[in-house]
């Protein structure tokens, strides 16, 4: 279902001290992979999709800054404010992909009947949302008075941002072992019967169905309104 491919993107994602350029449009593409698989299921994970699409046309834009900056390519005031612009931009972006993937596997989990896994998306979406604002809050200049400040600030969103990037990483890895394995592997093994999985697997085929329907549904409404404005030309 995408999940261990999300658990790997994600991971990407969390290492931005080396070569953040070159991680972070890593991380958007495997990411971008695991919605595509993710995004039959419901709304806010199919609008998660999409964002990452923007989202990792603009990753690659601040690698190709990280690449002109190594060869001294653009004038230094340029260079200076789009190393300023476009990781807020990213991080904005993120703050959004973010929520709605955690809503979406929110949604997943209670359709599923996983309780468990409904609360910690819950929980990981009200703190993730939370951080972005914190961390975005701090890049700002608020005048010399403040400088003091603004560091001993983003150290304690720095440490905030490792234990909610665990706690994700976590959640996403119990998405895979509880949601996704039982799926793919079908769990069965020598006769052992895990208590809820065929629940599980009832639930799943019966929400792939589901999204599958509704695909074919929009590209039926598109190609009839596209229809339509053929004829009245």
């Amino acid at each position: 279902m995408g999940f261990g491919i999300l658990v790997f993107g994600y991971l990407i994602n969390l290492n931005t001290l080396v070569y953040p350029g070159f991680t972070k449009i890593l991380g958007y593409l495997v990411m971008l992979l695991a919605t595509t698989r993710l995004a039959v299921y419901n709304r806010p994970l199919r609008s998660a999709h999409h964002l990452l699409i923007p989202t990792a046309v603009l990753g690659g834009g601040y690698l190709l800054l990280e690449m002109a900056r190594l060869f001294s390519l653009l004038p230094k005031n340029e260079e200076e404010l789009l190393f300023r612009l476009i990781p807020l931009a990213l991080y904005a972006l993120e703050l959004v992909f973010f929520y709605l993937l955690f809503r979406g596997l929110q949604a997943l989990a209670a359709e599923t009947e996983v309780r468990l896994l409904e609360v910690q998306a819950f929980r990981n979406r009200i703190f993730t949302t939370v951080y972005y604002v914190l961390f975005l809050a701090g890049q700002f200049n608020y005048g010399e008075s403040s400088a003091v400040f603004l560091v001993r600030y983003n150290i304690v969103v720095l440490l905030l941002g490792i234990v909610i990037g665990f706690l994700n990483l976590k959640m996403i890895y119990n998405f895979y072992m509880w949601i996704c394995l039982p799926e793919d592997l079908s769990m069965e093994t020598g006769g052992l019967s895990i208590p809820g999985l065929r629940r599980l697997n009832a639930k799943f085929d019966e929400l792939q169905e589901k999204g599958a329907r509704d695909m074919a549904e929009q590209r039926r409404y598109r190609a009839e309104r596209k229809k339509k404005r053929k004829d009245k030309k």
